[in-house]
């Protein structure tokens, strides 16, 4: 009966010192083998079961998820003003580095680490903005923060995923400075913009009036030169006409002032002959007719040839 007893026992001793010896990771999760006190610092557990020495080793669980971190803190700006702010920050642990961060801040790293560092760069970066400048530079200022906070804090072993400003809100009194401050500048914009449109109206008008004055002038010039071309045509017409009108009219007036009477002599060739027209006019005899008739011919004659003689010369 009592070896049952004891078998009993040491059966029921060996399936819990079984089941103590396994430690279930679930995803999203890394373990930390301690042993006797003492972390494992090289050995990082993964997901599923581990095996561990009942009584003589633990395993702890940590998170390597996503955490999500929501700050709010006050600060100042450049220019004294104090401002307050809403934060929100996700981290996760790197798996890699699990037992280091145990080993050094155990599960305390966003209360020591991460917060700590949070705030001291926040307020360093408002430090370099004016209020004002705050207001219009919010994305920038966020964003180097963020960039800050992912080099500063990989030094720890966590990684920053992304930062922003969830709200930022400053003074009723420097609030409502800021508003009438834009408030003003919307205004000087304004009358700015209509000074210059004012002044694209005058341009353009001016452009308008020059390229009307060119057109004119051009119109001008064109019109001035077909007049100049009409007017020179229609004086080399008249000087044709005037000529062949000179030529008639001398004719006319020839033929008008004639008294009837022929000239008494003529010349002939250019042997320098000389004809009286009487003698060749007065009323001759047959003989003398025939005569005549010769001599008259044969001047006639010598004159075509003369002429013909000259032309070639010529």
């Amino acid at each position: 009966m009592k070896k049952y007893i004891i078998g009993g026992v040491a059966g029921f001793l060996a399936i819990v010192g079984g089941l103590s010896s396994l430690k279930t990771i679930d995803a999203g999760e890394r373990g930390v083998r301690i042993t006797l006190g003492k972390v494992n610092e090289d050995e990082v557990l993964t997901e599923g079961l581990n095996f561990k020495l009942p009584i003589f080793q633990k395993i702890v669980p940590y998170s390597i998820r996503t955490q999500k971190l929501e700050q709010k803190t006050s600060a100042f700006t450049k220019d004294i003003q104090n401002v307050q702010l809403d934060m929100i920050m996700n981290y996760s642990i790197m798996p890699e580095a699990v037992t280091k961060v145990y080993k050094q801040y155990g599960s305390r790293i966003e209360e020591l680490v991460i917060i700590p560092t949070l705030l001291d760069e926040v307020k360093n970066d408002l430090g370099k903005w004016e209020a004002a400048q705050l207001i219009e530079n919010r994305e920038k200022s966020s964003r180097s923060i963020e960039e800050t906070l992912r080099r500063e804090l990989a030094k720890k072993h966590v990684n920053v995923i992304d930062f922003r400003y969830r709200d930022i809100d400053f003074s009723d009194e420097f609030e409502k400075a800021i508003e009438e401050k834009v408030t003003a500048g919307q205004k000087v914009l304004t009358e700015r913009n209509r000074s210059e449109q004012e002044k694209e109206k005058s341009r353009q008008a001016i452009i308008r009036a020059q390229a009307d004055a060119e057109k004119i002038t051009l119109t001008a010039e064109a019109k001035a030169k077909a007049i100049k071309i009409e007017a020179d045509a229609e004086a080399a017409a008249l000087k044709v006409k005037a000529a062949a009108l000179n030529e008639d009219i001398l004719k006319l007036r020839a033929i008008e002032n004639w008294d009837g009477a022929l000239p008494k002599v003529i010349s002939g060739d250019k042997n320098g002959q000389i004809f009286d027209m009487k003698e060749l006019i007065q009323e001759p005899n047959s003989k003398t007719k025939r005569e005549n008739a010769v001599k008259i011919d044969s001047q006639s004659v010598r004159v075509n040839v003369s002429r013909e003689r000259q032309r070639e010369s010529a």
